[in-house]
């Protein structure tokens, strides 16, 4: 007899255990090893580096390692699957990826049968689903997340694709299959239908955290969407399992879930995303031709005190210029990097006009892991040209427009762009201010134009 606490605790501290003598046997190899580093290999140049026969070792030294964690797993899994009235031959799941995370937490939410009265075994997945209360909500809210980790790791890292499969798709059968599981045995209220959905999609993302799949300020920003679309599958879910045939129902689960990795790889066929534009605008009491000067390169701006800005989206910092003219290289320094602007407009003191062909890291990932080395932090947001406009306005003042032409690669298009669209009017303000103070300091310190004498008469 095993019980499922003891079963838990042992679980996760060999878990752990295995993780630290994995990333240190890495480190030796100048590998940076992550929990996610179990399913997908570390992107790192040091994999080249170390050449095949170095690479080769390492794993075969995490391979003899992991030897006497298997056999300590396997034996704690099969003492715990009869401890619960499963056959052992389930044993084998523990071998099998993502089922395998599947079967540990529900050995850990299982109750012990040993000793009570016998119960009729479900023939079905609804097996591995406690039939008290409690256990089968918790099983609703904690199941569901490794599968959306799983979706994640083949959408972004096999695909390499962030679209509606990964944000609407994902969160949808997430939150369906949530109260499909709760409610497994006994069917439940829409209230509780819709909590353990939520509860799901939270665990999922901290998941995703905890495992290094993701940052906490993409979640950040994927949780509007996310939410929505897990509470609409916490409808259909609720009303499936509140159903008199189920099991037609469940049927219409598996669909869902099989479709949510079809979609992706249907993605893939997309048509280039669309080219959009920004431009903000500011008045500066300064002549086109001060501003100018602190258009084509301005020193470092003060440190930022935006909250995005500070938990890691990128922002400007600096700017310099090498040459005049057309032809000339502009270089905007953020704080991830720099982007290398050609200048293809010099119209000195109206117009600067220029092309991207190099982007930064769009941000650096919220993470215990920092830096995390996501998919998305590159290509997936793409500057392609950038201007400044410079207007002479009455009283010896301009207005300044900045204008940035971008792609995003990621979907649905119109809900990323809102996202794209405020974050660059941020970056543009940031700017613009600092240019507008630049100018008007200069324009203060220039000496008063003298007064003419009248004429003599």
């Amino acid at each position: 007899m095993l019980r499922r606490e003891v079963y838990a605790v042992a679980g996760v501290l060999l878990a752990l255990l295995k993780f630290w003598i994995d990333m240190h046997i890495a480190a030796r190899y100048g590998v940076r090893w992550l929990p996610m580093s179990y399913w997908i290999l570390p992107v790192q140049d040091s994999l080249a580096q170390i050449g095949s026969d170095a690479l080769r070792t390492m794993y075969l030294t995490m391979l003899w390692t992991a030897l006497p964690f298997a056999l300590v797993g396997v034996a704690l899994t099969y003492l715990r699957l009869r401890t619960v009235g499963l056959h052992g031959a389930w044993v084998l799941l523990f071998f099998v990826p993502l089922l395998n995370v599947l079967l540990f937490l529900s050995l850990c939410l299982l109750p012990d049968r040993a000793g009570a009265p016998p119960v009729p075994v479900p023939r079905s997945w609804r097996r591995f689903i406690p039939r008290d209360e409690r256990g089968s909500w918790w099983a609703g809210a904690l199941l569901p997340a490794p599968i959306g980790i799983a979706f994640c790791i083949v959408g972004a890292y096999y695909f390499h694709h962030y679209g509606w499969g990964l944000f609407v798709g994902a969160p949808f059968a997430i939150g369906m299959l949530a109260p499909l599981i709760a409610g497994a045995h006994a069917p439940r209220n829409a209230k509780d239908s819709a909590a353990v959905a939520a509860a799901a999609i939270v665990l999922w993302g901290a998941g995703l955290i905890l495992l290094a799949a993701e940052g906490a300020l993409c979640l950040l920003m994927a949780s509007p969407i996310a939410i929505l679309m897990g509470m609409l599958g916490a409808v259909i879910g609720h009303q499936i399992q509140a159903r008199p045939n189920r099991p037609q129902g469940e049927w219409l689960g598996a669909l869902v879930l099989l479709s949510v990795p079809a979609l992706m790889g249907m993605e893939l066929r997309l048509a280039q995303p669309p080219l959009y534009a920004v431009r903000t605008a500011v008045e500066i009491n300064a002549p086109p031709e001060v501003v100018w000067r602190h258009v084509i390169a301005f020193p470092p701006l003060p440190e930022p005190t935006e909250l995005l800005f500070r938990l890691g989206i990128a922002y400007p910092v600096a700017a310099r210029i090498e040459g005049a003219g057309v032809g000339a290289c502009r270089y905007c320094v953020f704080s991830t990097g720099a982007f290398v602007e050609p200048i293809i407009v010099w119209d000195a003191p109206r117009q600067l006009r220029f092309r991207v062909v190099e982007n930064p890291p769009a941000l650096v990932e919220l993470s215990p892991y920092a830096p995390l080395p996501t998919p998305h932090t590159h290509g997936f947001f793409i500057a392609e040209q950038g201007e400044f406009r410079l207007t002479p306005l009455p009283g010896n003042r301009t207005r300044l427009e900045g204008t940035t032409w971008y792609r995003h690669n990621l979907y649905p298009a119109f809900y990323w762009r809102w996202w794209c669209d405020a974050l660059i009017h941020q970056i543009h303000r940031r700017v613009l201010r600092h240019i507008k103070a630049q100018a008007e300091a200069t324009t203060g310190a220039l000496p008063a134009p003298r007064a003419l004498a009248p004429p003599a008469r």
